[in-house]
């Protein structure tokens, strides 16, 4: 089975505050592939706001560098948040992150993998360099704001109540949610 729709409950949706539907959609991606679904399973648009939400999230909370450790530089989520970025105009976040892509992919592998290695808060060079462009903090883009917006009006949204939301997640995991 594959989940065709984006899944946002009604109360999400009529919310004044944007961030509640990307938590929303953030919420049941994370559930959805810790319960072992596939990315070719779960609606691509859907996937792409999650993780340019998990990006945003980990730069803004610890810099590119942690971004970097934490998603051990996946060219799929990679792919991802360059298209995620792109079709909610986040043109300027667009620029950084290819702009950081591009100096990350001049790192040697090796090296590379030594700075997964160990514990991000060892203090290593490519941390320091990755993090001392502070331009991420600056850009104009409200993403948050793009990426809620973007899954409000996406033609995909299909607005539900919980237990709806519910019962299409235990289909597509074949597994009952406790609630």
């Amino acid at each position: 089975m594959k989940m065709e729709q984006i899944l946002i409950s009604d109360s999400a949706y009529n919310s004044d505050e944007l961030y509640g539907i990307v938590y929303e959609n953030s919420k049941i991606m994370g559930y959805l592939l810790a319960q072992g679904l596939e990315a070719e399973q779960i609606h691509p648009d859907a996937l792409a706001s999650y993780y340019v939400n998990y990006y945003f999230s980990q730069v803004n909370s610890g810099g590119y560098s942690k971004f970097l450790h934490h998603s051990k530089w996946d060219a799929e989520i990679n792919s991802r948040i360059a298209y995620g970025l792109q079709a909610m105009n986040a043109t300027q976040h667009l620029a950084f992150f290819l702009k950081q892509e591009a100096e990350v992919n001049q790192i040697p592998k090796e090296t590379l993998e030594n700075f997964f290695a160990y514990d991000y808060f060892v203090d290593n060079p490519i941390k320091a360099q990755l993090d001392a462009d502070k331009s991420f903090y600056f850009v104009d883009d409200e993403i948050v704001e793009l990426n809620g917006q973007w899954i409000k009006e996406h033609k995909d949204t299909k607005v539900l109540s919980m237990d709806e939301i519910f019962k299409i997640i235990e289909a597509l995991t074949g597994k009952a949610i406790e609630q």
